[in-house]
């Protein structure tokens, strides 16, 4: 199965990422989605979301005022549905990518496995 290259190059060009902690090291906000035209049929990501186990996804479409273009995207609130996504496209480790998303992920990853395994949170955290 080498589709998680192809997943890759759709992030890397029509996708986002976000993530921001507080001075604390908590996380504050994680964000994810892929965006394409309108008219976009998103069945093709929603396969790969079921067979990856994420099921809290949205689907929207947005027209801009004065009719000044339109798009539609498919959006991941969940942090651990996060990481699964990223987790399937940097599952080789050869680094073909963009630089600043695969830092993002790696930033993911820090946040989550500190939290996996810091006393409080390994108890507390539900994410």
């Amino acid at each position: 199965d080498m589709w998680f290259y192809w997943f890759r190059g759709f992030f890397d060009s029509d996708g986002h990422a976000g993530f921001e902690e507080d001075e604390f090291g908590n996380r504050k906000k994680v964000s994810f989605s892929l965006t394409s035209s309108y008219e976009q049929n998103w069945d093709f990501v929603v396969d790969l979301f079921k067979e990856l186990g994420i099921v809290n996804y949205q689907i929207y479409k947005r027209i801009h005022k004065n009719d000044k273009g339109k798009f539609s995207a498919i959006r991941i609130n969940e942090f651990s549905e996060i990481k699964k996504f990223l987790d399937y496209i940097y599952q080789d480790k050869e680094y073909i990518c963009l630089g600043r998303k695969y830092l993002i992920y790696k930033q993911i990853m820090e946040n989550y496995n500190f939290r996996l395994n810091h006393p409080f949170f390994k108890h507390y955290d539900k994410n």
